[in-house]
């Protein structure tokens, strides 16, 4: 009863409401520190190779997937239980990360707080982007594709996409490579350095949440057509503002932006299509057409402007993400600094 009494609880919640509500501008000290470190522990550690939050939350909206999903498939019920699951996974992970910041503080002395919240949200972070993954998936495409295996790249290709693969030359897998890698430099990176900054540890955990569920329920196929139609919406909603963010740094120029995103309207997704659209235009390559999914073939927009892409251009992209990479960590340091020694 006394362990969470209100003087215990007060520093922590005022730690919290100070660096999960525009951190950016509330404290850049925090923020860009928190982001940096995010980066250091990635380039160090990647991705935990054992018991990677990501996959525990892939089997929890699995496990809320078979308790919610209705066996009478009517177009309400599939919405209200769509609606009514992604909210239960969503209290979850919130309740989750609350008990987590609230529980030290019958322990942890009010003045390391603001130390104990910033450790949480470098790890939160860090568990949140996924630069060195993204870079290492598509470069094992890139190398066996380099070597002149295609087989392998195919093999390669196919752990990082959902089309098929099995059929694909050179030019359809470096094309397939691309699109994966820009469109996912939003997903697994921009957008969850948005969400941070904007919301702290919680806005970055409720844009990947609301990321993994449009991954798994975001389908416009019989079962999750309506199923998982508001956690879509809920995934084009929070990936809007960082999805033209990215295709704004792909595209360098206003001109070139403002052809991307003109470009991508006609794309399946409001948020993937300028992104990828702004990636070919960067690159002078054509992204989508013809695509097969399931053993069906699928004639999508084309984006961009110039001819398919070569494994050439494939080590071009990756490179072009590296340098993003860099100029990101480049930033973030000197907004560090600046905001230190001005004392923001």
């Amino acid at each position: 009863m006394y362990l969470l009494s209100p003087d215990l609880l007060s520093p922590t919640l005022s730690a919290f409401a100070e660096l999960s509500f525009f951190p950016i501008f509330t404290n850049p000290v925090y923020a860009s520190m928190c982001v940096l470190l995010a980066f250091v522990f990635d380039s160090i550690l990647g991705e935990p190779k054992k018991y990677h939050p990501i996959v525990g939350l892939g089997n929890l909206i699995a496990v809320v997937e078979r308790a919610f999903y209705p066996e009478n498939n009517n177009r309400p019920r599939l919405l209200i239980r769509g609606v009514s699951a992604a909210f239960i996974v969503h209290s979850s992970l919130f309740i989750c990360i609350l008990l987590v910041v609230l529980a030290p503080s019958a322990i942890i002395e009010s003045d390391n707080v603001h130390v104990w919240f910033g450790m949480l949200s470098v790890i939160i972070l860090y568990i949140c982007i996924a630069p060195r993954s993204l870079i290492q998936h598509i470069s094992s495409v890139e190398t066996t594709l380099a070597s002149g295996n295609v087989e392998n790249a195919r093999v390669a290709l196919s752990r990082v996409v959902s089309r098929d693969t099995c059929s694909l030359e050179e030019p359809e897998i470096a094309k397939a490579a691309i699109e994966t890698l820009t469109e996912n430099e939003n997903d697994g990176v921009i957008a969850p350095l948005f969400w941070f900054l904007i919301g702290g540890p919680i806005g970055a955990v409720f844009f990947k949440v609301s990321n993994t569920l449009d991954s798994m329920w975001g389908y416009r196929n019989t079962r999750y057509n309506y199923f998982g139609r508001f956690s879509a919406r809920v995934d084009d909603v929070l990936g809007y503002i960082p999805a033209r963010l990215c295709a704004l740094i792909f595209s360098i120029s206003i001109r070139r932006f403002v052809q991307a995103l003109r470009n991508g309207r006609n794309w399946y997704s409001p948020n993937a299509g300028p992104v990828m659209a702004a990636g070919a235009l960067a690159l002078g390559v054509s992204l989508g057409g013809r695509a097969v999914y399931d053993g069906s073939v699928k004639i999508r927009p084309v984006l961009g402007a110039g001819p398919e892409p070569t494994p050439l251009d494939l080590t071009r992209s990756i490179t072009m993400i590296r340098w993003i990479h860099r100029c990101l960590m480049l930033g973030f340091s000197v907004l560090f600094l600046v905001s230190l020694v001005l004392g923001w």
